[in-house]
C-alpha cells in the first residue's frame, strides 16, 4: 500500500495550504420545461495544494519516490488530511464506532469550553477500563492523540495507541488538555484508546487525533474521516527547486474521493 509520507517534523503539510471540496449536480431539463436534478456522488471530491519549502533532500526523495511509485497520476495511494480529525464521532462516545469495555458507565457532563459535549467516564470494574476506536489511518506514521481530561478526585488515564500506553495523565479538577505522541498500529489500522483504572471517574472531552508530532486546534467530528485510500496526485510532473544548498521546493496537488 502506498501511503503519502510525513516530513522529518512529523507533519504531512506546511503552512499555508489549501482545502477545496467540489461537487457536481446532474441537470436534466425535460421537454415539458420540467427540470430534475440530482447529486453526482461519483464525482464528489476534495483537493489539497502543499507548498513546500525548505524540504531537505531526504523529504523531497520520499515525495519524489511516491510519485514515480504511484507513476503520477496512475495509482492511488492514503493519504491523511493533515486538517482533520481522525476520530469519527468526537463528541459522542457511544456510537458504535468505540469500542467500549463492559463496565464503563457514561454521562454527558458540561465539557471544557462551557457546551454540554463532555463526558463523565465511570470505571465500576475492579480492574482498568477502556474505551477506544479504531481508525484506517495507516500505521508506520507518527501520531497525536490529545483530549481534555478532569476528575473530581485524583485520578489517572493512560493514553493507548495501537493498544500500548504512550502516556499516563494525573488528572485534577481542572480540564487540562494532554497531548501523546507516538507510532503503533497493527495490520493495516490504528486504535486510539483511553484506559481508565479499576473504581476511578473522569471526565472527557474534545478527543482528536491527527498525523502529527502535536496536537491543532480541536476539530469536532461526525461521521466524515479524515483518511483517504483513494488518493492520486493531480498533476503531470513533480517539480522541485532548489532554493539553497542542501534545500528544495516543490508544490504538490493531491485529489481524493470523497
Amino acid at each position: 500500500m502506498l501511503i503519502f509520507p510525513q516530513l522529518q517534523s512529523g507533519a504531512i503539510a506546511q503552512l499555508p495550504l489549501q482545502r477545496s471540496e467540489n461537487y457536481r449536480t446532474l441537470v436534466n431539463a425535460l421537454s415539458d420545461g420540467s427540470v430534475i436534478r440530482m447529486p453526482d456522488g461519483g464525482f464528489n471530491n476534495v483537493r489539497w495544494s502543499l507548498r513546500y519549502r525548505g524540504l531537505t533532500a531526504d523529504e523531497v526523495g520520499r515525495l519524489q519516490s511516491l510519485f514515480v511509485s504511484a507513476e503520477g497520476s496512475l495509482h492511488a495511494f492514503t493519504f491523511v488530511d493533515p486538517t482533520a480529525n481522525l476520530l469519527l464521532w468526537s463528541d459522542e462516545l457511544s456510537p458504535p464506532v468505540w469500542n467500549r469495555d463492559p463496565q464503563l458507565v457514561l454521562t454527558p457532563v458540561q465539557d471544557a469550553f462551557g457546551g454540554t459535549a463532555g463526558m463523565r467516564i465511570a470505571n465500576g470494574a475492579a480492574t482498568a477500563q477502556s474505551i477506544s476506536q479504531t481508525t484506517n489511518a495507516p500505521v508506520g506514521l507518527q501520531y497525536c492523540f490529545s483530549g481534555y481530561l478532569r476528575s473530581d478526585t485524583p485520578a489517572q488515564a493512560m493514553f493507548e495507541l495501537g493498544g500500548a500506553t504512550i502516556l499516563t495523565a494525573k488528572l485534577s479538577g481542572t480540564w487540562r488538555r494532554w497531548e501523546a505522541v507516538g507510532i503503533g498500529g497493527t495490520g493495516e489500522q490504528v486504535t486510539f484508546g483511553l484506559s481508565i483504572p479499576a473504581a476511578a471517574t473522569i471526565e472527557v472531552c474534545g478527543l482528536q487525533a491527527e498525523a502529527q508530532p502535536c496536537a491543532g486546534t480541536y476539530k469536532s467530528s461526525t461521521a466524515t474521516g479524515g483518511v483517504f485510500v483513494d488518493s492520486r496526485f493531480d498533476q503531470d510532473s513533480l517539480e522541485v527547486t532548489a532554493t539553497d544548498e542542501g534545500l528544495f521546493a516543490c508544490t504538490v496537488e493531491v485529489l481524493s474521493r470523497l
